[in-house]
Order: structure tokens, then C-alpha cells, then sequence
């Protein structure tokens, strides 16, 4: 089970609904971190450890694909699984999210079934 969940998204309502999805699909009791973009995420990975990233890929600052870039360069941060949440999740950006390291890709609007189907994804 996750523990500790960064949720990186530029917009507020985005983070609260996934928030509440992933409470909902089985996350409740998790500790959450919310930033508004890759450099604040990066900045909190100095600071705690966490079990799952949640991540958007169109954000100001740094971005997802840089933000992914950074993660799994660093191999501290490498083994993190990551979930995008993205509005441009289709399958030639989904091959890309994954070649960048995520390890799956939800289309916006997201929906707790789709989160559980992540989540479960990754606990197997």
C-alpha cells in the first residue's frame, strides 16, 4: 500500500479530485504532498521519501517530461512508481510518458476506476 503520495499537477482542483480518487480506491490513510510542478516536486524528494508519484505533464516551471527526466535519472528517485495523468495521454504520448519512466499513463478526465486500475497495476 502507499503511504506517502506526491501529487504534482499546476492546477488545485486537479490535485483535490485525484486526491479525493485515490482516497477513494483504497489510499485513505495516505499522506499527501501536493506542488504545482516538476521543480517543487524535485524540491520535496530532498525533503521526504514517498511510495508514489502522481504527476500531470503540462505544468509551468519544469514540466513532466523534465520532471521524469530528473526522477529516473537519479537512482534514489529511479524505483518511485509513477502515474501520469495528463490531457494529452494518447498512445504515441503515452509511448513516450513510458519511455521517459512512468509506469502508467491516464487520460484526463481521470476517474477512480482508472486510478484503481493504476494502483492495483502497480501493487501486483
Amino acid at each position: 500500500m502507499f503511504k506517502k503520495i506526491l501529487l504534482v499537477d499546476d492546477s488545485l482542483s486537479a490535485r483535490m479530485i485525484i486526491r479525493q480518487y485515490l482516497e477513494i480506491v483504497g489510499c485513505q490513510g495516505a499522506e499527501f504532498k501536493e506542488v504545482p510542478n516538476g521543480q517543487k516536486a524535485l524540491e520535496a524528494l530532498k525533503e521526504e521519501t514517498y511510495d508514489l508519484i502522481v504527476t500531470d505533464m503540462n505544468m509551468p516551471v519544469m514540466d513532466g517530461n523534465e520532471f521524469l527526466k530528473h526522477l529516473k535519472a537519479r537512482p534514489k528517485y529511479a524505483r518511485i512508481p509513477v502515474i501520469i495523468v495528463s490531457s494529452a495521454a494518447n498512445k504515441d504520448n503515452e509511448k513516450r510518458f513510458m519511455k521517459f519512466g512512468a509506469n502508467y499513463v491516464i487520460g484526463k478526465p481521470v476517474s477512480p476506476q482508472l486510478l484503481h486500475e493504476a494502483i492495483s497495476s502497480l501493487q501486483d
